[in-house]
């Protein structure tokens, strides 16, 4: 028992100030944690090589949730970034080249067109060459253009619908993460 009373008369008193109210407290050289008695407030016991001092423990905690905050902010922006790029290329996918090379989406309009026009040729391309009397190799090419139109017909709806769909999807992702972002 003595021997405790004599270690715990040697141990290291140390003044710091509460970094609160700046009162004087008087706590052990190895204390890590106090409650200003003054104010009440937690304090954590700092020790540098030159110095002991003390931080407001709720200050603490204020700044970590704002730096929390903070990332979480910059994760979805990250986010709404990426599925911005993700969908600049899944939306070359879906571009249609036209004959004189440009690119351009699919449209219902476009498909529609996409496959009259090549019916309707085909359709009178027969009927020219059959009038002229044309040998029968000549209005085999109109069967061509009316099997590229009915092609085009059935193929490019689906193309049309699936970029419709993933568009949807796209929108509907990035108006969540921008809600998201306004709540942060």
């Amino acid at each position: 028992m003595r021997n405790g009373l004599i270690r715990f008369l040697k141990m290291r008193v140390v003044t710091v100030d509460c970094n609160s109210c700046g009162a004087p407290l008087q706590v052990g050289a190895k204390t890590r944690f106090v409650t200003c008695r003054y104010c009440s407030k937690r304090l954590s016991i700092q020790h540098s090589e030159s110095a002991v001092y003390t931080e407001v423990l709720d200050d603490i905690k204020e700044l970590t949730d704002k730096i929390s905050q903070d990332m979480e902010v910059i994760k979805l922006q990250n986010q709404v970034e990426q599925l911005d790029l993700e969908w600049m290329l899944q939306r070359e996918s879906f571009m249609i080249t036209s004959k004189n090379g440009g690119e351009h989406l699919p449209t219902t309009g476009s498909h529609m067109v996409g496959g009259i026009f090549p019916a309707v040729f085909g359709v009178i391309w027969i009927g020219f060459a059959a009038s002229m009397g044309a040998p029968g190799v000549f209005p085999l090419f109109g069967i061509v253009f009316i099997a590229f139109a009915l092609f085009s017909t059935v193929s490019l709806p689906g193309k049309v619908k699936g970029y419709q769909n993933a568009h949807t999807r796209h929108q509907t992702y990035r108006r969540q993460l921008q809600l998201r972002l306004r709540q942060e």
